[in-house]
């Protein structure tokens, strides 16, 4: 995969959420990446030059165009920056992609993607690339959230599962506003209820969520699973 050091510009800032946005960017060079891979940006503000990695969002057939989600973090000097109103149209740069835990580490036949917060962003893209392999059986994706302003890609997920019976989807929520709403819990509450063996794993977010789960699954009856964790924070 070859490296790029470019310009780019903000094409697009879309709120996801209260706290998450999704940037499109698009780059002086085509961007070929890998799902699961990550770009660094480069963003000049108040005489400094700020940079910070952001894993890549979008669907990997797109190539003149990519994004990113980006969490809105107290006290951060990047992420504010992209809730600013002249933002669209911003000068940036872009080095990239980088990243080994990618869609190439994903090998088997039957596939769970775990994503927490806005780890939803990478597990989107490598749902999208997961879907181009007609030797897939089953994608099974499981989201874990606070509550329901905070589901993100919900619509995306959700029209996937409608779009391809290989794919499910379950949305666990933490803290639902909805005194009805189920599954309410946390992501690895519910992994003795999945069928893990003989299954490639892939989790995306922070790292307490990604341990926990890791923990859940390792103490659990699963056997001949590949486990991959994308943790961060």
């Amino acid at each position: 995969m070859k490296l790029i050091n470019t310009k780019a510009k903000i094409l697009s800032a879309i709120n996801l959420s209260p706290t998450a946005r999704e940037i499109s960017v698009i780059p002086e060079t085509p961007l070929d990446y890998i799902p699961g891979m990550f770009v660094n940006i480069f963003i000049e503000h108040e005489g400094k030059t700020l940079r910070r990695a952001y894993s890549i969002s979008s669907d990997p057939q797109q190539k003149e165009v990519f994004t990113v989600s980006a969490r809105l973090l107290l006290g951060g000097e990047m992420s504010p920056i992209f809730w600013s109103d002249d933002i669209v149209g911003k000068e940036i740069k872009v080095m990239g992609p980088m990243g080994f835990n990618t869609l190439e580490k994903i090998t088997k036949k039957k596939v769970y993607l775990f994503a927490f917060g806005i780890g939803a962003g990478v597990i989107k893209s490598i749902a999208h690339g997961l879907l181009q392999r007609p030797e897939l059986e089953e994608l099974h994706i499981v989201t874990g959230n606070r509550d329901e302003e905070e589901l993100l890609y919900r619509d995306v997920f959700k029209n996937l599962a409608k779009e391809d019976a290989r794919v499910d989807v379950m949305n666990v929520l933490s803290k639902p506003k909805d005194p009805d709403y189920g599954p309410k819990g946390h992501v690895p509450d519910f992994v003795g209820d999945l069928d893990l063996s003989n299954a490639s794993i892939y989790a995306c977010g922070s790292t307490k969520a990604c341990e926990s789960l890791k923990e859940k699954i390792e103490n659990g009856p699963h056997k001949n699973y590949d486990l991959i964790l994308e943790a961060f924070g």
